[in-house]
């Protein structure tokens, strides 16, 4: 469609696509040349072309397709296929910005955090007071009993099994754990609130 100034998809019809799209030749130029000179068809998703649509300038996300039409054995013009993904595009963007906050937050938070998933309770998440808690170890894609080898005699990981198969919460209040020093190895001991 011909959304500049206003002017409508059936104005546009015979007149030279350069002088319709002006305002964004520089983008979509190259790719019909492209397309024109027979070396196929192009696909842009979730592109910005601004338009000038209402009498202004606007950001506009668009998915595209310039594809050949063949015309006496050659490339007699092209099909133009697109949707205006604005609206998707500012929701994946909204998402996008509430997740690295949340992300943020779960970062920053006081207490500690790990999320771990399946029967091998393998870290997904753990925030900076989870790592510090354990020595700084590295966690993320690991299980449980290969990050923290020294808790499996302790009782933890066999309370991370009975929560799983029975879907119970367990509160744990100034629960003795002991945790190795990344530092010298040496085991100290903790006293733990917690849930799992």
């Amino acid at each position: 469609p011909n959304l500049r100034r206003g002017r409508s998809s059936s104005s546009a019809l015979g007149a030279r696509g350069r002088e319709c799209w002006s305002e964004i030749w520089d983008i979509i130029g190259p790719q019909i040349e492209f397309v024109m000179a027979g070396k196929g068809s192009t696909w842009d998703v979730e592109r910005l072309v601004p338009v000038t649509r209402h009498g202004r300038r606007e950001d506009v996300w668009w998915t595209y397709s310039y594809s050949p039409i063949d015309f006496e054995g050659g490339v007699g013009g092209v099909l133009v296929v697109c949707n205006d993904v604005t609206v998707q595009h500012m929701a994946k963007v909204a998402l996008e910005n509430q997740t690295r906050r949340l992300e943020s937050l779960f970062e920053k938070a006081p207490g500690f955090i790990a999320i771990v998933r399946g029967q091998d309770h393998i870290f997904e998440l753990a925030n900076a007071a989870y790592r510090g808690l354990i020595g700084g170890r590295d966690v993320i894609g690991k299980p449980v009993r290969d990050v923290l080898p020294e808790v499996e005699g302790q009782g933890f990981v066999s309370l991370l099994d009975t929560v799983l198969q029975s879907g119970t919460a367990h509160v744990g209040r100034r629960v003795p754990i002991q945790l190795q020093s990344a530092a010298n190895g040496s085991l100290k001991t903790y006293y733990l609130d917690f849930v799992y």
